[in-house]
């Protein structure tokens, strides 16, 4: 179930990324309508696949006793909701990135980005905290004095 979820998840992505593309002029458009129809047929192919295994493993575990679930069947049902869990956690901080940049600037949500992005991945916070600002610190560098591209700045200045 938590397969379907994720992949309906991805469906409000290639929603809000048709919405977005678009605005964008018509000798634009090409690259980005290929990627929408490369990633809607692997959405569909992957949507029906998890569908198909989700309904025939209702159906093995309907036909099995509820205490036939062994030791490791169980602690790979655990991982594989914990799993779930974190690509679910991942995909919404994702989207609280994307809707924070502009707002608080560059600086500050990929700091938050990154730092709580490994605390779910369970690394520890201070090794989290310095890659987390050795990373934005790097990324601001190449992009503002190597690339030359102007970055959302922090909201009060």
């Amino acid at each position: 179930m938590g397969e379907i979820l994720f992949l309906l998840a991805w469906v409000i992505f290639i929603i809000v990324y048709f919405v977005t593309t678009a605005s964008l002029p018509a000798e634009a458009k090409h690259f980005p309508y290929f990627l929408l129809v490369l990633m809607c047929i692997c959405i569909v192919y992957l949507l029906f696949r998890a569908v198909k295994n989700y309904v025939t493993g209702k159906k093995e575990a309907a036909a099995q006793p509820a205490e036939a679930l062994t030791p490791e069947a169980a602690e790979k049902k655990r991982q594989n909701r914990r799993i779930t869990f974190i690509l679910g956690f991942v995909v919404v901080l994702s989207a609280v990135y994307a809707a924070l940049w502009r707002m608080i600037g560059f600086e500050l949500s990929t700091l938050l980005y990154l730092f709580a992005s490994m605390m779910i991945l369970g690394v520890k916070w201070l090794k989290a905290a310095l890659i987390s600002a050795g990373t934005t610190v790097g990324l601001y560098l190449v992009f503002v004095f190597l690339l030359k591209m102007n970055l959302p700045v922090l909201f009060w200045f």
